[in-house]
């Protein structure tokens, strides 16, 4: 880390460095599904994506690729969604592109029970289309055009579908169901996770086979609790020239997941300089359960290992008992390594900087492969560190 500061201003004590440049997305909208793409889903579907325009979509990719990618222009042009919807059906008794589709309407896929996946697309008149491909069937609804190709025959719900609530408005927008999802995969996921738990090689000391039996164990149930963790995800990728702007949204089962940040979080963010690359705010309780987190991984590690991070633990959570909302974070790069700032609110900034004076002070004496130097640059309260670490030796 290159020349960390430590200063206190109105209430609250920061790391200031140099730095460099930061852009936010604007925010999705939201879009509405039309009723009978939501009406041809089979019953139980978990997966649902969509795209307002084949054609637009067909635009958003030649963009992407001819800023990326030049020379693979022309393939998208030749075999993008459209031309590939195009040879997927086609009118009984004709040759494919005979379908008809109607590229200035949208395109959704879906995935459902018993490994029931598709397309759903538009066409001029849906009573005589058959697909191209053997295996592949169409399903349509009575009085639409829109159809479905599809890897199985089923009865559409004929409903509209909760499953599209909440689709944002993007090149390409996808809803999931994780309750549904895991409720029809469970024997497969419950397999994977067995595999996870392989017996101990043999030749590995008494110690190793035991490390790696937690380690199997912790990484089991981590996976376990993210497949409970959520019921639903809404996704969003937009696709503008070289750039790519993405959303994801996930909803807990549990609304006591939910962070509630108040206000003083904003005020933590005008804090850290706007022109870092990578920037971030948390609430107290979402560090709170990160950090939780991570203490689990401490199990894995040999007994004279875990007793030397759990000391160093106790010394770096005690800024935790000072802290008032959260913190706010910035990272970027220079001539020497990583520059970091970080801003903590608190009503009381002299115990927290002696909380952080401490925590550096363990981390040296526990000899994991960090040194640092005191910057001594304060006129006023302050610490600060330029800090060096040895990979290998804090891999060991």
């Amino acid at each position: 880390m290159n020349a960390l500061r430590w200063t206190r201003q109105a209430g609250t004590f920061m790391v200031l460095a140099v730095a460099s440049v930061a852009a936010a997305a604007a925010p999705f909208s939201t879009v509405s599904v039309p009723n009978d793409v939501t009406r041809l889903l089979p019953e139980g579907a978990f997966v649902l994506g969509y795209s307002e325009s084949i054609q637009g979509l067909q635009e958003d990719l030649l963009k992407t690729v001819t800023a990326v990618e030049p020379q693979m222009a022309m393939m998208v042009a030749m075999a993008g969604p459209v031309s590939a919807l195009n040879m997927m059906v086609k009118k009984d008794g004709q040759g494919p592109g005979s379908g008809g589709i109607d590229a200035s309407a949208g395109v959704a896929f879906f995935a459902g029970p018993q490994d029931t996946s598709g397309t759903i697309f538009k066409v001029a008149d849906a009573s005589d289309l058959v697909a191209s491909q053997p295996g592949m069937f169409i399903v349509t609804l009575p009085g639409s055009n829109w159809v479905a190709l599809s890897t199985a025959q089923y009865t559409p719900a004929n409903s509209t579908s909760a499953l599209s609530s909440g689709m944002m408005g993007a090149s390409v927008a996808a809803n999931i169901d994780q309750v549904k999802l895991v409720k029809e995969y469970g024997p497969v996921i419950d397999g994977m996770l067995t595999m996870m738990q392989d017996q101990v090689p043999p030749g590995l000391s008494e110690e190793q086979a035991a490390m790696l039996q937690r380690s199997q164990e912790l990484n089991t149930a981590k996976m376990r609790a993210l497949l409970d963790m959520f019921k639903s995800w809404n996704i969003g990728i937009d696709f503008n020239g070289a750039d790519l702007d993405a959303l994801v949204r996930m909803t807990p089962t549990d609304v006591n997941m939910l962070t509630m940040p108040g206000a003083g979080l904003d005020q933590l963010a005008r804090l850290v300089p706007a022109d870092m690359p990578f920037t971030a705010v948390m609430d107290s309780s979402s560090i709170e359960l990160m950090m939780e987190a991570s203490k689990g991984d401490l199990a894995l590690l040999p007994p004279a290992t875990k007793a030397k991070m759990d000391r160093l633990w106790a010394a770096w959570t005690k800024p935790m008992s000072s802290m008032k909302t959260g913190v706010a974070m910035g990272m970027s790069f220079g001539g020497k390594g990583f520059e970091i700032v970080s801003v903590m609110d608190t009503n009381d900034p002299e115990t927290a900087l002696q909380q952080i004076k401490d925590g550096w002070k363990a981390m040296l004496a526990a000899d994991i492969g960090v040194t640092a130097t005191d910057l001594k640059i304060f006129r006023g309260s302050g610490v600060g560190y330029q800090a060096k670490v040895d990979i290998q030796k804090m891999m060991d």
